[in-house]
């Protein structure tokens, strides 16, 4: 022991404790910053709810072991604990302080109202979705994520643009995923077919925990194409996929060949009519490979992801049918206005969703492919036209 000039023993029970308590502290900090009166708007409750159990839990967590470590419970396996704790305790950390910066961003809309386009976004798809999904609010984050945690999809900083936007589509995926749900058989509980899908396809794997989680990711990138149609797949395709590596597994994302595979699989059974768009996708997607000494995604793995897109297809046919992208026609019609911006956003508002928008935007762009000029034009009229939506009465209600 170690006599402290305060008079109080020093000892490595007490530093032990010290530690404990400074933890709690920094739980119940966290949890007051988040009872802030800039946090109430009404989007903001559902992700502090959350939070908010979060915290509690840490906080009963920190507070058993500290009584533990007061019954001069074994020192090894408390450090072990308290190890345990707080890594979940940082992990929720690291989530509340994303969402508070994200909340300064669009407070002050540094993001030219960015994010208030994707909650209307996902006010459109929460309409023709199934009731009783717990649609999650958006934050801004280095990149596109869905934090079940929060409760919240983020959007990658700091990309604003129109060409961004039906990424959103992935992490509606996430959400769709585990929320989807039907009465079972006996209608006394529930299924969740998607998630039962994703077990039965991995159960046979050497890991079935990892395989089940990139078969949700590909569930995923299946209902971004299913709800958000050709600009999904050209966002995906041309702005995020790279060839390098894109036979691996990485991060627990399953390789990106299969993942173009299933979009542009899924895009042909969303509508035939975009045929000719997939011919080409696929066609660009192969000229990036080649020269890595890779090709795209061929049998028999190809065959098995068949059989999982075309199980999943029944699933979506079945419970998610109004959410299909059906707008090809609609979104053709402002091609052209947006390319020589005849009409104004409030013009294109008035007609068009941020569907319609972001679709008729990538037909414009690959129409003028590397015309940096236009590519620019098109995004400025078209994100100037979703902010319109956004403002309409009735719309982006998840947001007010």
């Amino acid at each position: 022991m170690m006599a402290v000039a305060a008079g109080g023993t020093m000892d490595a029970q007490s530093v032990l404790s010290a530690q404990i308590l400074m933890a709690l502290d920094d739980a119940r900090t966290a949890k007051t910053l988040l009872q802030h009166p800039a946090m109430s708007r009404p989007a903001n409750k559902a992700a502090l709810r959350r939070f908010e159990k979060a915290f509690n839990d840490r906080e009963r967590e920190f507070e058993r072991l500290h009584s533990y470590v007061s019954d001069s419970a074994s020192h090894a396996e408390c450090w072990g604990q308290l190890r345990s704790i707080r890594t979940d305790f940082h992990d929720t950390l690291r989530e509340s302080l994303a969402f508070l910066g994200a909340l300064l961003v669009r407070q002050s809309e540094m993001d030219e109202r960015y994010t208030a386009v994707v909650d209307t976004l996902l006010w459109e798809l929460a309409s023709v979705a199934p009731p009783g999904v717990d649609w999650p609010s958006v934050t801004i984050a280095v990149g596109d994520a869905f934090s079940p945690l929060a409760g919240t999809v983020r959007t990658r900083y700091p990309d604003f643009t129109i060409w961004a936007l039906p990424v959103v589509g992935h992490e509606v995926g996430h959400l769709l995923v585990q929320e989807l749900r039907s009465l079972s058989a006996n209608a006394r509980s529930q299924d969740f077919p998607l998630v039962d899908l994703a077990a039965r396809q991995a159960k046979d794997d050497a890991n079935p925990a990892l395989h089940d989680l990139m078969i949700r990711e590909l569930l995923a990138d299946l209902i971004g194409v299913w709800s958000l149609g050709p600009a999904f797949a050209c966002s995906s395709i041309l702005l995020r996929f790279t060839p390098r590596d894109a036979d691996k597994t990485i991060a627990r994302h399953p390789p990106e060949v299969e993942r173009v595979y299933v979009v542009l699989r899924g895009l042909r059974r969303v509508d035939p009519e975009y045929a000719d768009l997939v011919s080409m996708l696929e066609a660009i997607w192969a000229d990036l490979l080649t020269p890595l000494n890779l090709a795209p995604l061929a049998n028999p793995e190809a065959a098995i992801l068949d059989a999982c897109v075309e199980d999943a297809m029944a699933i979506l046919d079945e419970h998610l049918s109004g959410a299909r992208y059906a707008g090809r026609t609609y979104a053709r019609s402002l091609v052209q206005p947006l390319a020589t911006g005849q009409l104004a956003p409030a013009e294109i508002a008035a007609k068009y969703n941020i569907r319609d928008i972001a679709n008729a935007a990538w037909i414009a762009r690959l129409r003028s492919w590397g015309d940096v000029a236009i590519a620019r034009h098109v995004d400025d009229l078209a994100m100037a036209a979703c902010r319109e939506v956004a403002a309409l009465p009735g719309k982006g209600a998840m947001s007010q």
